[in-house]
């Protein structure tokens, strides 16, 4: 069975991160730029379950999701999704990836890794492939059922590990 992680750029002047988990395994790893890349090496791998480090949705009031809220009151710092440009950007490109990935039939959650880099303890150096990396690993056990959902459904969930 095989997951991949993307950790998605707000351009495609910026690398994104990509990871095939295959058999609890780091697989391919690979630097792109376009959807299209990403798309392609989605086709290639065919997985299970896809997790993309990006907002798959925008608030529907205010500047954070209920999801952000509440890592926020665990401590974990995000970025407001409305009014920085930067990620109002990389929510509009993610969604669109999403919509792309789902209309081939491709099953997609939302991760964030930033907090999850010691728990993983991935060696790379590459910020981007490390984070494809442990995204590979929140799909891999969110298909196990040891993640939890952090938001609401309606206006988007960061999916996380259980600990």
């Amino acid at each position: 069975m095989a997951f991949i992680g993307i950790d998605l750029a707000a351009s495609m002047h910026n690398d994104s991160g990509l990871a095939v988990m295959q058999d609890g395994k780091v697989g391919e790893v690979k630097i792109v730029k376009t959807e299209k890349e990403i798309l392609d090496f989605v086709q290639k791998h065919k997985p299970q379950l896809i997790a993309i480090d990006a907002p798959l949705s925008f608030p529907l009031e205010g500047e954070f999701r209920q999801a952000e809220k509440i890592l926020h009151i665990m401590g974990i710092n995000t970025f407001p999704l409305k009014g920085l440009k930067s990620m109002e950007l990389l929510v509009k490109r993610a969604m669109r990836l999403a919509k792309s990935l789902k209309e081939n039939n491709f099953s997609v959650i939302e991760t964030f890794p930033k907090p999850l880099q010691n728990h993983f303890r991935i060696t790379t150096k590459n910020p981007h492939i490390r984070d494809a990396i442990i995204c590979a690993n929140v799909a891999n056990l969110h298909q196990r059922g040891n993640t939890i959902a952090y938001g609401d459904a309606k206006e988007g969930q960061i999916i996380m590990p259980v600990k």
